[in-house]
């Protein structure tokens, strides 16, 4: 039998993919992304080990990042390629448009 190193989340880890979850983004997506940023790139199982997520979430975590443009697949194993902090920076300025157009509709009903 041989043996393998495998990267794990820390607390650390975790705890920027619990901030993460603030916004909106599954913590299941949050841990797979936290664990590509520091593995660099990855297999589903990889993932699915270090991120300590079940294999369907780490297969949509993935399918999900590809889709918003955050992650890619190359033969089996995926990478991400924007950084954390310019996924969160687009997360944010997505809550503050928002905010800011409800802060306007409810300027509109005081009128």
């Amino acid at each position: 039998m041989k043996e393998i190193s495998l990267l794990q989340l820390d607390e650390t880890d975790m705890a920027i993919a619990d901030g993460m979850r603030t916004q909106g983004i599954p913590i299941y997506i949050a841990r797979a992304m936290v664990y590509l940023s520091g593995a660099g790139q990855a297999t589903s199982r990889e993932i699915e080990r270090g991120a300590n997520i079940r294999q369907p979430e780490a297969s949509r975590a993935m399918k999900y990042m590809i889709r918003k443009g955050w992650a890619e697949q190359n033969g089996h194993e995926y990478r991400l390629v924007q950084s954390i902090q310019d996924i969160v920076g687009s997360l944010e300025a997505k809550a503050r448009a928002k905010m800011d157009a409800q802060a306007a509709a409810l300027d509109r009903l005081k009128q």
